[in-house]
């Protein structure tokens, strides 16, 4: 299914599913950005974690994250992805499941 294919849901500015690659992007799914994003790796949640920022996310006990290095790296953090929310997590809280 092609991102056009989703144009005529209606509404102000055109439905774009996550998940489908950007045409403009070079299509291999693992596109990142500054706040790193490629190479995404699944993580296991240690124990739950309050944000102490809007840059961060909350955390629940025994979830499964997608997480990634940040850009630049940063030793006690990575960027994470759960669901539809990114920011930055505690490496000190994940169990890495893809290594």
């Amino acid at each position: 299914m092609k991102k056009n294919d989703f144009i005529s849901l209606g509404g102000p500015n055109p439905y774009i599913p996550v998940g489908l690659p950007d045409e403009k992007s070079n299509n291999d799914g693992n596109s990142s950005d500054a706040s790193g994003g490629g190479n995404m790796k699944r993580a296991r949640v240690l124990c739950s974690y309050d944000a102490s920022g809007s840059t961060e996310l909350n955390l629940t006990a025994n979830e499964v994250i997608f997480v990634s290095e940040c850009n630049p790296p940063n030793p006690d953090y990575m960027y994470g992805k759960q669901g539809l929310l990114k920011g930055l997590v505690p490496r000190a809280f994940l169990e890495m499941l893809d290594e």
